[in-house]
């Protein structure tokens, strides 16, 4: 996860306080030409695949 991330330094600052550009340059990619293939294959294989996980539902009440 990113906030995780020791390698990324954000200057104390949220994400939604920073610039695009901030934004571009912490992550180190180019809006305009996005990542090689070489580099996305790197980032995949350390950071896994950007995907959320659905919760389970809690079910308060069921019916038998």
């Amino acid at each position: 996860m990113i906030d995780d991330d020791p390698h990324i330094q954000t200057n104390n600052q949220q994400w939604w306080q920073m610039s695009s550009a901030e934004i571009a340059d912490t992550l180190k990619t180019d809006p305009e030409e996005g990542l090689s293939r070489a580099e996305a294959q790197e980032r995949l294989t350390k950071n896994g695949r950007n995907e959320l996980t659905a919760k389970k539902k809690i079910q308060f009440y069921s019916f038998h």
